[in-house]
């Protein structure tokens, strides 16, 4: 393929994996982008490079949160960072795979572009787009700048601490390809004064990153999967490697027929290195090792060359890889959770704490339609409360998480057993710890804050509560609707036309 039509290769390649990425780009937030956004891309910049105490703070990404935010109503801008990270990936991919066999950048170029762990990372608003392209511009670096170039080494190790701070992992990968650099200058018995001057300062400032955040490291990893036998062991690498097509069954018969290229041994050792030590450190969720999908792809490209057929093995090759990380693809149809429940007088729904969050992202019309179930349900003598199981979760007042396991005697009318329905009635007397709700349609604030302290109640939690956003009229004023359940230390008699509700037992 002369230099023309490979330019030309190379920008049809690109142009289909922005079309691809456009497909995914505008589907709801997820939960996790959505933690990012509201309670770290408001952070200041330093606490955002140090409060790592739980996984959804990716920094570089957090950072890039914080400019590309343009509000709810165009909340896929705050992924802009990650396409543009993915679109770099596959151009990189594309020289990494000309760096080990000139004719085959494109098949490397073909997998970033149309891998399924790839193409979600480059439109998801987390780390894992920005460490692909810092560690595969950090390995591009590592290779043109063994002779010495200044400006090479300087890339590199900026894309190495760049590659540690949009994901603290990517010392799994900078570890072997930095044992693999300084064997090869070993090799060569030359140490060269770019090396010198460069690469130390880079690597203290990463380890002290390290040193200065380990607490945070530490806390974090309550998030790690649980390996307690050898089937949760292949079940955690399977995933690992499959949903990240990392063909590892590919590679031992491919390296039979690599005996003396030592590059594959190289990118084989860079794949298994992070996988070996999560044995020490307990394994990471299977995102954590997408990074090996650039390895081993760039492991099958130089065997192609000695293959008869080797358009029909790339194509076949690339159609396993993709067949096998197929899962990690979203579900792209809209499902709206409260549809089915429209028609249903009375139902309103609740959801768990940690749910209800994203729920108001992804489908905005849901705010709505929990008002009207709310309004409508306050004025009837009965009602239900739709819920998962046989518990409520909300935050109190102070904004702490609260689950509540109720008793099984309640009357469900769901005949569901995916759901649980309960019934309802209105009352005007509570007595002392019995469960009881507080229905209240959109009401002035001040008017809301003196309702809700006329509960006088001694446990207080409020349900849907990332639903229930402030509203705001056209003459200016505030309102706010809320469900609260709660209990009282003593009998409590309301008046009749408040709001309040008991449930049906059988």
């Amino acid at each position: 393929m002369n230099k023309k039509r490979e330019k030309i290769f190379l920008w049809l390649i690109l142009a289909a994996a922005l079309a691809v990425r456009l497909l995914f780009l505008f589907r709801g937030l997820e939960y996790d982008e959505i933690w990012s956004l509201e309670n770290f891309s408001r952070l200041s910049t330093g606490k955002i490079f140090s409060d790592l105490a739980t996984p959804n703070n990716h920094p570089v990404n957090t950072l890039l949160i914080k400019f590309l935010d343009y509000g709810r109503e165009k909340f896929w801008t705050i992924r802009l960072g990650s396409l543009f990270f993915s679109l770099g990936s596959v151009y990189l991919l594309f020289l990494l795979g000309k760096a080990f066999h000139r004719k085959y950048g494109w098949y490397a170029a073909l997998a970033g572009a149309f891998l399924p762990p790839v193409i979600i990372a480059g439109t998801t608003a987390r780390g894992y787009a920005g460490q692909l392209f810092f560690l595969l511009l950090t390995a591009l670096a590592l290779i043109k700048c063994r002779k010495g170039s200044y400006q090479w080494t300087i890339t590199a190790a900026a894309a190495g601490v760049l590659a540690v701070i949009s994901l603290p992992s990517s010392a799994l990968y900078l570890i072997p390809a930095g044992i693999l650099f300084i064997l090869q200058l070993w090799k060569k018995r030359r140490l060269y004064p770019a090396h010198l001057t460069i690469f130390p300062p880079a690597l203290l400032a990463a380890a002290a990153w390290y040193a200065v955040n380990w607490k945070n490291f530490a806390a974090s990893s309550q998030f790690k999967v649980p390996v307690n036998s050898a089937g949760e062991l292949l079940l955690w690498l399977s995933n690992a490697t499959a949903l990240n097509a990392i063909p590892l069954w590919l590679i031992i018969p491919l390296l039979l027929f690599y005996r003396k290229r030592h590059s594959a041994w190289a990118l084989f050792f860079i794949i298994i290195f992070p996988l070996a030590a999560a044995l020490f450190t307990s394994p990471a969720p299977a995102r954590v090792y997408l990074p090996g999908v650039a390895a081993g792809t760039l492991l099958i490209t130089p065997k192609l060359k000695n293959i008869r057929y080797n358009c029909a093995v790339a194509v076949l090759l690339l159609g396993i890889q993709f067949a096998v990380s197929l899962p990690v693809l979203p579900d792209t149809v809209s499902m709206d959770e409260m549809t089915a429940f429209n028609e249903i007088n009375g139902i309103v729904t609740v959801y768990g704490a940690n749910e209800s969050y994203p729920v108001s992202w992804n489908h905005p019309e849901s705010i709505e339609l929990f008002f009207r179930q709310l309004h409508k349900a306050s004025g009837m003598e009965y009602c239900a409360l739709l819920l998962a199981e046989y518990k409520i979760s909300g935050v109190d007042s102070s904004g702490k998480t609260v689950i509540k396991a109720l008793p099984p005697e309640l009357e469900n009318i769901s005949g569901s057993e995916s759901t649980v329905i309960l019934k309802l009635q209105k009352t005007n007397r509570i007595q002392p710890d019995t469960t009881a709700f507080a229905f209240y349609p959109p009401t002035d604030e001040k008017i809301h804050i003196n309702n809700v302290k006329y509960l006088d109640a001694k446990e207080l939690i409020y349900l849907n509560c990332w639903l229930t956003v402030p509203l705001n009229t056209p003459d200016g004023s505030c309102h706010r609707y809320a469900l609260i359940a709660f209990t009282t230390d003593r009998e409590r008699i309301f008046p009749p036309g408040m709001p309040v509700f008991t449930f049906v037992r059988k």
